[in-house]
């Protein structure tokens, strides 16, 4: 699957590799044009979900990105940023960010994490939410039993902290920072 500019030509570059069956999610930058993303699928047929996260727009209006890392805020294995131990199907765990690890203690708008699920009992998915705000449906992990998999996540920071909610079954996260925006 490839996503790209609307009108313009598209590379070679893949953003989304599957397999039938599989539901894989991964997060996409991309340049609008009139408006517009265009989708291509290489082969077969999908379909398709785009949740959109957020934008970049001209001015001041926006926010800047320090980049750095990769840190490993979260490793729910270890205890790392959070308590030991899986996440049980349908709970959440709360991750604060806000002055850990090199991130600004005030004036944190949003981070960029690669989380990484692994050691599914079953089948799920996790969604990475701004903390004590609802949970929308969208997912940024799904996996199947036994599968290890990682996925880049943006996500905006309410009083300092992130939530990771578990559909079912239960699953070990890990959450290593790459950057965040102010």
């Amino acid at each position: 699957m490839s996503v790209y500019p609307s009108g313009t030509t598209r590379s070679s570059a893949s953003n989304l590799n599957f397999t039938p069956g599989q539901t894989i999610p991964n997060l996409v930058v991309v340049p609008v044009v009139d408006g517009k993303v265009s989708f291509f699928n290489n082969q077969g047929t999908v379909d398709l979900i785009a949740d959109i996260t957020g934008y970049f727009s001209d001015g001041d209006a926006g926010a800047t990105h320090a980049n750095f890392g990769p840190k490993r805020l979260m490793d729910t294995r270890t205890g790392t940023g959070v308590r030991q131990g899986p996440v049980s199907g349908g709970s959440v765990v709360t991750l604060p960010v806000a002055g850990i690890g090199g991130v600004p203690a005030t004036g944190i708008k949003a981070v960029v994490l690669n989380v990484t699920a692994t050691n599914p009992t079953e089948a799920s998915f996790v969604s990475v939410f701004p903390s004590g705000t609802t949970r929308t449906s969208a997912s940024n992990l799904n996996f199947t039993a036994g599968l290890t998999i990682p996925n880049l996540v943006v996500v905006p920071v309410v009083d300092g902290k992130v939530s990771f909610f578990n559909n079912s079954g239960s699953v070990d996260l890990i959450a290593d920072i790459t950057g965040y925006f102010r």
